[in-house]
């Protein structure tokens, strides 16, 4: 609550900036069940074994199978305007998988063999 900050004389003007912006919006159960079923099949396919067989372009086919799978789409268009082009749909999709899959490989990169 910004004022109560302001009464207790504490810093607030991260919050003043973002409520002009039309204020914060949390990630609720279902954002958070997408990014979960994200990691769930990084988890299970990038492995060094994966890597090995599947060369650098591990990251590359994980992202396509993810964007191929009917759930993920799914997942995705529960945050969308039901109107919305699919090619938007598209677009968003690929956006929001390429962010996490450079998070994800430059994350496995730095892990030790002992942390995988």
């Amino acid at each position: 609550n910004p004022d109560l900050a302001r009464e207790m004389e504490l810093p607030t003007e991260k919050i003043d900036r973002v409520m002009a912006f039309g204020g914060l919006t949390y990630a609720n159960d279902e954002y958070f069940s997408l990014i979960f079923r994200i990691e769930q099949c990084f988890a299970i396919l990038l492995l060094e074994e994966s890597l090995i067989v599947h060369g650098s372009f591990l990251l590359v086919k994980i992202k396509k199978v993810i964007l191929a799978n009917p759930i993920f789409h799914s997942c995705i268009v529960k945050f969308l305007p039901c109107d919305c082009d699919p090619h938007i749909i598209e677009i968003i999709k690929s956006f929001l998988l390429g962010i996490y899959t450079r998070m994800r490989g430059q994350g496995f990169l730095l892990q030790t063999p002992q942390e995988r």
